[in-house]
């Protein structure tokens, strides 16, 4: 009799067994189907009875409901119930990242980590908690592990030469777009943005036909990206081909008539930069023209060597100077809340060259 109530029980515990197997089964199915309100309905009251697989798929039908919150809570009792699955972990961990609660993040991925180091996933989600909290040498190593990973995801090309910057290494940055070029489909929305990196780094470097190169191809993929279109008449400007430039100045004033800009290039653009005694001078153009009263034309920000404004240097349209048969624009200067005006005068069909050595003269005055 005993021989047999054992046997009974083995095969209970055995079909209970089976009947979680082919519970987490049905889950999985309408996941994989995008049934996720379904899911949540059916299963999630009973989530406490559930397999730990089946308790991770209900949480990731909130997630994909946009429901964060309770995703993080359905994979603390996944884990509750087996933590030897990497996945919980994992999604658990990104939760905390779009929390920007990155310091919550890294014991969870560093978990999955040790379950499993090899999805290329969870190294790049550490490296973004890792940026999260400002640590660009912890993050770099990260994403880098994160490439040597058997079909390894994109983020970290994407991510690698941000890190880069933020530890002003431009150089090592730019190697990095490069590299990231060969990783995107170039229909990508990531291609052109890399494309974009590459001709403005090529372009502060000096290295002014690499840009040109790298904003005509991102210009041939897609014309309506206007911002590219500064970035070339600055390359133009760096070669000191203004003439160049002119259909580049052109295309930004029709299109700001047609009113396809958006931010800062609805008012203006900047069509040159250079650096003078330690300061980089930021060179912007405004789209104003054919008013009766004063405005500013060109503006030369003067930066400090935190990349914030000192003082600003302008062209000004003066309408009392046309009214005496003067020039148009005169330069002037604004310094600690004074504006000075100097006597130094411009017509348009100017030189640049005459323009930008004047300009250098008030610098080195001030």
């Amino acid at each position: 009799m005993l021989k047999i109530y054992a046997a009974l029980f083995l095969l209970l515990i055995s079909s209970i067994g089976m009947a979680q197997i082919t519970m987490t089964q049905a889950i999985q199915t309408k996941y994989e189907a995008e049934q996720y309100s379904e899911i949540i309905t059916e299963f999630g009251r009973q989530a406490d009875t559930l397999p730990a697989k089946a308790i991770y798929y209900i949480g990731m039908a909130y997630r994909m409901k946009g429901d964060d919150m309770n995703c993080l809570r359905y994979m603390i009792l996944s884990i509750n119930k087996d933590n030897r699955d990497p996945e919980p972990f994992y999604t658990k961990a990104m939760t905390f990242n779009y929390f920007n609660q990155f310091s919550s993040a890294v014991p969870d991925f560093e978990q999955a980590i040790q379950l499993d180091p090899s999805p290329s996933k969870y190294f790049a989600g550490l490296g973004d908690a890792y940026f999260g909290m400002n640590k660009y040498d912890e993050a770099l190593k990260a994403y880098q592990t994160a490439t040597t990973k058997e079909n390894p995801i994109v983020w970290p090309y994407k991510m690698i030469p941000k890190v880069y910057l933020k530890m002003h290494q431009s150089d090592k940055a730019l190697e990095a777009y490069y590299v990231a070029k060969t990783k995107f489909s170039k229909t990508s929305d990531a291609y052109q943005n890399v494309l974009l990196n590459i001709g403005e780094l090529e372009n502060l470097g000096g290295h002014y036909d690499q840009a040109i190169v790298a904003l005509n191809e991102l210009r041939r993929l897609k014309p309506t990206n206007y911002e590219a279109i500064p970035l070339l008449i600055q390359s133009y400007y760096g070669k000191k081909e203004y003439e160049s430039a002119i259909p580049y100045r052109k295309m930004l004033h029709d299109a700001r008539e047609k009113n396809f800009l958006e931010g800062s290039l609805k008012n203006s653009f900047c069509f040159d930069q250079f650096v003078y005694n330690g300061h980089t001078i930021l060179a912007f153009e405004s789209y104003d023209e054919g008013s009766k009263v004063p405005y500013y034309k060109h503006l030369f920000q003067v930066l400090n060597a935190n990349g914030t404004i000192e003082y600003q240097i302008q062209t000004e349209f003066s309408p009392q100077s046309v009214a005496v048969g003067g020039t148009k624009y005169l330069l002037s200067l604004d310094k600690n809340e004074t504006h000075t005006t100097f006597q130094i005068g411009f017509d348009d069909g100017f030189d640049y060259n005459d323009l930008k050595k004047a300009v250098i003269g008030v610098i080195e005055k001030n």
